[in-house]
């Protein structure tokens, strides 16, 4: 009875380790806001490498343009924070969306060479960051749009419903299984 009772717990434990791969976001700033859904295959240690994006940007469908930005669209999640950038298209014409520590900066993909570094910054003035920059202190291009962003987790439902049938299947069993009478 113990063996079988620590292999359930087992299987138990080992469905819920598997992490969904689809976050939301949401940005708003000046006079834009979005928000949509990344899909990434994971790279280990909270890195995905984002792999579709689908949503909108002030009621107009945004999508994922890859390879048009200097580097892979990539994205950093955990619990220490999250950060990364894709490249979409909006309207026919080709973005890049960094994100970092909260904030976000939007980009023109065409003003973004593959010399610069990539990397998300920001000026401060005297009242916090005034301007969002992709790029370092000798090499930068200033983002179109600028303003707060939120990323999180979403479960997939198959995770859900893979938990509910194997707790399910767990009482099944638990209830059509003779139990060994010890004399």
């Amino acid at each position: 009875m113990t063996r079988r009772l620590l292999c359930v717990v087992a299987l138990l434990w080992s469905a819920t380790m598997l992490q969904a791969d689809v976050f939301s976001y949401s940005y708003t700033g000046g006079t834009v806001s979005g928000g949509g859904y990344i899909t990434g295959t994971s790279n280990g240690a909270g890195s995905y490498t984002i792999t579709d994006v689908s949503g909108y940007q002030n009621g107009v469908s945004t999508f994922l343009a890859p390879g048009v930005g200097p580097e892979p669209n990539v994205l950093f999640y955990g619990p220490s924070g999250s950060g990364g950038d894709f490249d979409f298209s909006l309207n026919g014409k080709n973005y890049l969306l960094g994100f970092a520590a909260g904030i976000y900066g939007e980009f023109d993909s065409s003003s973004i060479s593959t010399g610069l570094s990539p990397a998300l910054g920001c000026f401060t003035g005297m009242s916090g960051c005034s301007e969002v920059v992709f790029g370092d202190e000798n090499n930068y291009v200033v983002a179109i749009n600028q303003g707060t962003f939120a990323i999180r987790q979403v479960p997939e439902v198959d995770t859900i419903s893979l938990l509910f049938a194997m707790g399910f299947g767990v009482w099944l069993l638990g209830r059509k299984l003779p139990l060994k009478s010890r004399l």
